[in-house]
């Protein structure tokens, strides 16, 4: 049986598409949580990150999917939070690195992007391997607003002069 969408989701603010097109999964930023759609329309899991935990969203601001994961950006905590696709948590990035985060996308790689207000941070999927500032002279000067990726490009959404390709 079905969950019934509005009961559950007070403020649905962002959304990601995971396990090859099968689930959307709708981040709440008022209830702080995530839900999972299936392809009938149908929420069939409400995760909620345990309190207290360094894991835990502060404000959740956007959500997207790498792999087998979601990576959660806390603007609240000015980090990415990694789970699980069953909402246990997995690691914390970029949690000394990242100001005033806005906006995350993912590609197929494993990478991440994040705008932030010191421009674009580049991190990796992998506890391995540190993160690292990206210069992109296009958007240096502009606020940005969305990041999102299609498989060979990085789109960026300006405030300033619209839509970058990277």
């Amino acid at each position: 049986s079905y969950l019934h969408l509005g009961t559950f989701l007070g403020n649905p603010f962002d959304l990601a598409l995971g396990g090859q097109g099968q689930w959307l999964f709708v981040l709440d930023s008022l209830e702080g949580t995530i839900a999972t759609v299936d392809v009938f329309g149908g929420i069939t899991q409400i995760m909620r990150p345990e309190l207290p935990s360094s894991m835990a969203f502060n404000t959740p601001a956007a959500i997207t999917v790498v792999g087998a994961s979601l990576l959660v950006l806390d603007a609240g905590a000015d980090q990415v939070i990694e789970f699980d696709h069953y909402g246990r948590p997995i690691g914390v990035y970029a949690a000394d690195d990242l100001g005033n985060p806005r906006a995350i996308a993912a590609d197929a790689c494993g990478r991440f992007y994040v705008a932030d207000d010191q421009g674009l941070y580049l991190g990796f999927a992998d506890m391995s391997l540190p993160g690292r500032r990206v210069e992109v002279p296009e958007i240096a000067a502009n606020y940005v607003t969305d990041l999102w990726t299609d498989g060979d490009f990085l789109f960026v959404a300006t405030r300033g002069d619209g839509i970058h390709t990277l």
